[in-house]
């Protein structure tokens, strides 16, 4: 089952995955997204839930579409995720 903090937690493993993988640092992404470091840093970690708009913001500073960085929850129903 994954809920919430799961999802979370993978989506900001996916964005670190992927910036680390395009040599970026979280600075890069930060300056290239619009989007203060700090909340880069938080994003990564899982630690917050993002808006649409932060995560398109994201997907543009990692040079990447929206769906690389969302967990893959095929397996999970909504309402596995929701609660």
């Amino acid at each position: 089952m994954m809920d919430m903090k799961d999802f979370l937690t993978q989506m900001g493993r996916n964005a670190s995955s992927l910036r680390q993988q395009k040599k970026l640092t979280q600075m890069n992404v930060a300056s290239k997204a619009g989007l203060d470091l700090s909340l880069v840093s938080r994003l990564e970690r899982g630690t917050i839930n993002p808006s649409i708009g932060t995560l398109l913001k994201l997907a543009k500073g990692l040079d990447c579409d929206l769906k690389d960085l969302i967990p893959d929850t095929a397996q999970y129903s909504i309402e596995d995720i929701t609660n």
